[in-house]
């Protein structure tokens, strides 16, 4: 996983106070002393050198996802053929969630397609660093879309893109793969998800684990997590593009699709730790005609894969 960095280079993560975003030994993805060069996504350089972008499977007739890869120069792999995508590290207060197993699925067969487990984070009583974070991030997302669409967006989306990704993030992934022949097996499972098991699978779920006192990471449910708490979640980024009709221009969503989320604080510890640092309340206001990676962005259609 990559941290998003400061201008002047400093991992923005760092900014929150004492020993807050510490792990020893994370399950997900191993901690270096020195970082490697695909550790951290720069902002100094222009990102065509750090990562590339591939077409990768169809989601439905019009809708055709894009896979975000390391520049093998930046992240080699032993299989040339076998590139890494690009997951970012991002840190945050839990407002609401949905991390179930099954997500926010109606138990319904036309539920399936939509289904997501889902975390909505905010920067919380410090939002110093979370503002920072979405700045950054929403760098990362016009350089995608600006190098799929031939050109950015106009200046007042992009502004309104940076004022929304400083004020809250939603993060979240889909519950069930429509079944192909390329489908994997299915994880476990009881119930209604193993009744359409035939039509809808779930292959996966997001790694949920919490930090304990020693800063060891160790796996667990969804129990553990409460609104208020101080976790990191780790997300792949990828994007879905819909060609323009009638020389219109091709409409781009990117996508943080959610790997992982690890609870390093609870909130009575976050509360107890990082009393110091607490900024001064802000009113949250929203651009809610900006689309965000949450919400489906473009019709998929029912064949989506």
């Amino acid at each position: 996983m990559s941290y998003l960095l400061h201008e002047d280079g400093q991992r923005i993560v760092d900014d929150y106070p004492g020993d807050a975003s510490v792990i020893y030994g994370a399950f997900y993805d191993k901690e270096t002393d020195v970082l490697e060069p695909w550790r951290s996504i720069p902002r100094n350089i222009d990102l065509s050198r750090y990562m590339y972008i591939v077409p990768g499977q169809r989601r439905g007739s019009a809708v055709r996802e894009y896979r975000i890869l390391y520049q093998p120069t930046i992240r080699p792999h032993d299989n040339a053929n076998c590139p890494w995508s690009v997951t970012l590290a991002l840190y945050g207060f839990i407002d609401s969630m949905n991390l179930s197993p099954t997500g926010n699925w109606n138990q319904t067969l036309q539920g399936a397609r939509t289904a997501l487990q889902w975390i909505k984070l905010t920067g919380g009583r410090i939002r110093g660093p979370f503002r920072a974070q979405g700045l950054a991030l929403s760098e990362v997302e016009q350089h995608i879309i600006g190098t799929l669409r031939g050109c950015g967006l106009p200046v007042t989306d992009q502004n309104a893109m940076k004022r929304n990704r400083q004020k809250e993030l939603k993060l979240g992934r889909r519950v069930f793969e429509m079944v192909t022949k390329q489908t994997p097996p299915s994880i476990p499972v009881t119930g209604p998800a193993a009744e359409i098991d035939r039509k809808w699978r779930i292959t996966s779920t997001v790694k949920l684990g919490y930090r304990q006192s020693d800063m060891q990471i160790k796996a667990c449910g969804v129990a553990k997590f409460s609104p208020g708490d101080f976790v990191q979640t780790v997300v792949k980024v990828i994007a879905l593009v819909q060609p323009g009709k009638n020389n219109t221009v091709t409409a781009v969503n990117v996508r943080f699709d959610l790997v992982s989320c690890i609870r390093l604080l609870s909130s009575k510890e976050a509360k107890e730790t990082m009393s110091a640092a607490v900024d001064t309340p802000m009113p949250v206001e929203r651009d809610e005609n900006v689309q965000n990676e949450f919400h489906d962005a473009m019709d998929e259609g029912p064949d989506m894969l």
